[in-house]
């Protein structure tokens, strides 16, 4: 676990992406780790702010903000199996119109209780692009509030857009603020 202290202040921001590489987190090959009331700055970064690869799984950020992806990629990437991003903040993600807030390609994660805004694409984007070829199934999107989305996307970005929709739970989410009025898309990929 990696947690702040009481109420204190924890900011983990690289110096920069030539020093630390293209994530501020990238798990790969790990399990049973949570992140904790930390503040995930990945605005000297050149990809995604944190990447949880399909090898990784039971990985929990909780109670934590998550911002400042201007390099090229999501907030959060999560390729892997049973994870959570619960009671987090996460802003300010992407420069263009592939970049999302939170990109999910993996299996049984979940996403609670979350405020996403202030988005290029997709607040939340679950497909099947990546994932070592399975199908982002068994997914569970809740109480999210999601709003200010598809800033650089307008004609196109949803709040939550699900590509692949086997066994996915969308439910009791807020969202508002997306320039072509899309709350929740629901698209059948290949």
């Amino acid at each position: 676990t990696i947690s702040s202290y009481q109420n204190e202040s924890v900011i983990i921001k690289p110096l920069h992406s030539q020093v630390s590489g293209l994530r501020v987190f990238n798990f790969k090959n790990q399990k049973y780790i949570i992140l904790n009331g930390l503040i995930i700055d990945g605005s000297n970064m050149d990809y995604d702010v944190v990447q949880i690869e399909s090898s990784s799984n039971h990985i929990r950020i909780t109670n934590s903000e998550i911002k400042e992806d201007n390099g090229g990629g999501n907030c959060i990437n999560i390729d892997g199996h049973y994870n959570e991003v619960l009671n987090s903040s996460i802003h300010n993600c992407g420069t263009e119109s592939k970049e999302h807030g939170v990109y999910v390609s993996g299996t049984h994660n979940v996403l609670n209780n979350n405020i996403i805004h202030d988005v290029a694409s997709y607040g939340i984007h679950n497909n099947n692009e990546h994932g070592g070829g399975e199908v982002a199934s068994y997914n569970t999107y809740s109480r999210n509030t999601i709003y200010n989305v598809g800033l650089n996307n307008p004609g196109n970005a949803a709040g939550i857009i699900i590509n692949s929709w086997n066994y996915n739970n969308v439910f009791n989410n807020v969202i508002y603020g997306t320039p072509s009025g899309g709350g929740i898309r629901f698209r059948r990929t290949k």
